[in-house]
């Protein structure tokens, strides 16, 4: 089992890097940030074999790559209903229609009117999804929209990667992403302080609540992401004095082995 990201920043990028974005076994893309096609031909994925996308939640972030990879399944005659579409029911469709209608693709529209739609699978939480290669239980984050996290189990390997997508703690995410091999966890707020009584609007995590999380899940190595590179040694540097556990804040293009 392997994970590959295609980014690590916050939701305004910095140059060379983009907000969301990692690929498991070369198979499932999670989110869809700015600039996914680029990212994914940098590690010899051409963008029509990817069959499979999950969507944490449906912030622009974590989406806007969505109409650049389904113009190029267009462009390159690869049929819409091999691809599958994975994420929060309350917004997944939505998303997905506003997609090809900004397209202009399909049934009464302008242009590719014979092309099928892809398959879509709203989740809620609690639900499962497999890829040729993982099984996917989700259950329910805690941020400002419907977000899902994620525990992929390798059919191969049994070894577990789980994903939490943006999220605040809260005691059921580790339940769900319990005993894992490698947690990836937002990191948004970096090293700064959360008050556990008076949770952020935003919904986003600091390292503290990372590392409480991973701790709870016992998982046995952390990377957080979603925060400015610049950051990444100050936030080492706090996860160091909070916790045994690996923490990592993981390089770009490079495949991890979980």
């Amino acid at each position: 089992m392997n994970i590959t990201f295609l980014a690590s920043d916050a939701c305004l990028c910095a140059q060379g890097n983009d907000s969301a974005g990692m690929v498991i076994n070369n198979e499932l893309l999670i989110d869809t940030g700015y600039s996914v096609l680029d990212n994914l031909k940098k590690i010899g994925i051409n963008p029509r074999d990817i069959e499979h996308i999950y969507f944490t939640h449906l912030h622009h972030d974590h989406y806007l790559g969505l109409p650049h990879l389904i113009f190029w399944y267009l462009q390159t005659n690869k049929p819409l209903d091999k691809l599958h579409i994975y994420g929060p029911k309350a917004d997944l469709r939505r998303v997905v229609d506003l997609t090809m209608r900004f397209l202009q693709a399909g049934k009464d529209q302008p242009f590719y009117k014979n092309s099928p739609y892809p398959v879509l699978h709203e989740l809620e939480p609690g639900d499962t999804f497999e890829t040729p290669s993982l099984k996917a239980e989700v259950g329910a984050s805690f941020h400002a929209i419907d977000c899902l996290c994620c525990r992929l189990t390798d059919k191969e390997s049994g070894k577990v990667l789980s994903v939490t997508g943006d999220t605040y703690y809260r005691s059921d995410i580790p339940v769900s992403l319990h005993d894992c091999d490698l947690l990836v966890h937002e990191t948004s707020l970096a090293d700064g302080k959360t008050d556990p009584a008076n949770p952020p609007a935003c919904r986003h995590s600091a390292i503290a609540d990372a590392v409480r999380t991973a701790t709870e899940a016992h998982a046995k190595r952390l990377f957080v992401i979603h925060f400015a590179e610049s950051k990444a040694e100050a936030v080492i540097k706090a996860a160091a004095a909070l916790t045994d556990i690996e923490v990592v804040y993981p390089k770009l293009f490079h495949p991890y082995e979980v």
